[in-house]
């Protein structure tokens, strides 16, 4: 339990071990439900507030701000003081199912991060590969989106399901670095500038 308490994690691993979406957390932070640490770009999430939301995932737009400030206070203090349910009004939330789910998906992200993924400058230029490989994370993560079947992606790569997840995984809450793509509109008959 104390490294789920320990934990800060950026929005999108945040996101991945709640069982949310990004914008769902990138929410919560606005609405002032969260108490993000640091700049906007690089928010960082605690331990108990991944429990909230792991809590209110299904209930959150039902639910009125004031009392989710209130939910979110009752499952850190429950949290902290290892007590079983944190209790709102006449609300119960069982903490542990919560915990175990945030522990296991933490334990996930960790396990990628630290035995599935690597970056060494002298093997692609410090991309990031898959662990024993010369083969980039994003590259399979790419393939994996486009449609291409982990079956196919394991035969030709030669790689496990499980560095194959770990790619994937990886690409969700790693944002890339550099200047996003240019989205270009298709043009099919282009137009003299001296018209």
């Amino acid at each position: 339990m104390a490294k789920l308490l320990e934990a800060h994690l950026t929005v999108p691993e945040a996101a991945y071990v709640a069982g949310v979406t990004e914008r769902a957390v990138n929410h919560e932070i606005d609405a002032r439900i969260l108490r993000a640490r640091g700049r906007k770009d690089r928010r960082a999430i605690g331990g108990a507030d991944l429990v909230y939301l792991g809590a209110v995932r299904d209930i959150r737009h039902q639910m009125a701000p004031a009392l989710r400030r209130r939910m979110r206070a009752a499952i850190a203090s429950a949290v902290a003081h290892s007590r079983p349910v944190a209790r709102v009004a006449a609300l119960e939330v069982k903490i542990s199912p919560l915990q175990q789910t945030a522990r296991k998906n933490l334990a996930v992200l960790e396990r990628a991060r630290r035995y599935m993924i690597e970056s060494r400058p002298g093997v692609l230029a410090g991309e990031p590969v898959l662990k024993g490989t010369r083969i980039p994370a994003r590259l399979i993560a790419d393939l994996v989106r486009q449609g291409v079947s982990r079956g196919t992606i394991h035969r030709e790569y030669d790689l496990r399901h499980e560095q194959i997840a770990a790619a994937v995984l990886f690409d969700r809450v790693t944002p890339r670095r550099g200047r996003p793509p240019v989205r270009r509109l298709h043009v099919k008959k282009h137009v003299p500038a001296d018209r």
